[in-house]
């Protein structure tokens, strides 16, 4: 399997309201993606009703960054169609040629497997179509020879009868990545930063990270990536360093936030306090340990437990993770580059 030197991911924020929100359908929805100089109300509405999980955002990521592969390297008008695998948007979504999608020896069953969940996103996401009225983005932005509506499906597949592959269509755009990569709302990262493999950094070899490829470890990489380039990117104006596992929302009452909650991890799937308190713990050495081969390969400076105190006593239990550094030192300064993405190298 061939892998692009990119990775694709929608950060805008229509793309956020998707993944933390239920969206009923043929309702429409007002998302605020300006900011107080500048207010801006994207609407958008969907045709079936969705349930959006973090996980099928990354298989959404995945199949545009395989989407734009193939639009680069394909030089003909017509591209036509791709045949696509869920085994091919694995590789993508976690970095690595060889892994496997199929069902593992510990699954009990074929429902449960990985290539089973991919596949069902796949057909959810080609099944549900958006609509956006990006208007008022257009007027303030003096974004011209543009449509004010896009729309279509969430992602342009089908799934071929008898088989568990899918025809990609080539010559359909994505209307959520479409509208973002107008808006330079989409990042790209080196798939190097997914796959996490041996590192030669000048006369130093920084080892592999030994850390299977679980969905878990999948999608911890996936929000740390996306939240590490919030950060690093002074245009975006964010300025909240800490990474936090599970806390109540300052905005919405009884809403919990956080790592935990997009992973779909909640507390109340947990049989007592101990238990919930080892799930923490568990997902927090794998922060640290991605954290460190960051670190080490040297796109994050520094960070620190955020429930330590000075002489790493512990103070409020584990809550999560403070950037303390730079983030990507080589290249300071986000690059627009052709498509309207940002970039993190």
């Amino acid at each position: 399997m061939e892998l692009s030197k990119k990775f694709y991911i929608n950060n805008c924020k229509v793309m956020q309201e998707l993944y933390k929100k239920n969206i009923p359908a043929k309702k429409l929805q007002e998302v605020q993606v300006g900011n107080e100089k500048k207010p801006i109300i994207c609407k958008f509405a969907l045709r079936q009703s969705l349930e959006f999980t973090y996980f099928d955002k990354i298989v959404c990521d995945a199949v545009y960054t395989i989407w734009l592969f193939h639009q680069n390297n394909v030089s003909q008008k017509g591209k036509g169609f791709m045949i696509l695998r869920p085994s091919e948007v694995l590789g993508f979504m976690s970095g690595a040629r060889n892994i496997r999608a199929r069902k593992t020896a510990s699954e009990e069953s074929v429902a449960g497997s990985r290539e089973a969940r991919i596949i069902a996103t796949l057909e959810k996401l080609g099944n549900t179509e958006i609509a956006i009225d990006w208007k008022q983005d257009l007027e303030v932005r003096k974004l011209k020879k543009e449509s004010p509506r896009i729309g279509g499906p969430m992602i342009p597949v089908k799934r071929i009868e008898g088989t568990n592959h899918f025809k990609l269509n080539l010559d359909w755009p994505l209307p959520l990545y479409y509208y973002a990569s107008k808006l330079n709302q989409i990042i790209n990262i080196p798939m190097e930063y997914l796959t996490c493999g041996k590192w030669e950094n000048g006369e130093q070899t920084i080892p592999a990270l030994k850390l299977a490829n679980t969905d878990e470890v999948i999608m911890l990489k996936h929000i740390l990536l996306q939240r590490l380039e919030m950060i690093r990117n002074s245009k975006n104006n964010f300025r909240n360093v800490s990474i936090r596992y599970y806390y109540l929302s300052h905005k919405e009452a009884g809403v919990v936030e956080g790592i935990l909650p997009l992973m779909g991890i909640l507390q109340n799937q947990y049989a007592s306090d101990s238990s919930w308190s080892n799930k923490k713990q568990d997902i927090h050495k794998k922060v640290c340990r991605i954290m460190d081969y960051y670190r080490a390969i040297g796109y994050v400076e520094s960070y620190e437990d955020a429930g330590m105190r000075e002489g790493k006593n512990r103070r409020s239990g584990i809550v999560g993770i403070n950037i303390t550094g730079k983030i990507g030192a080589d290249n300071e300064e986000a690059e627009a580059i052709e498509n309207g993405e940002t970039s993190a190298r």
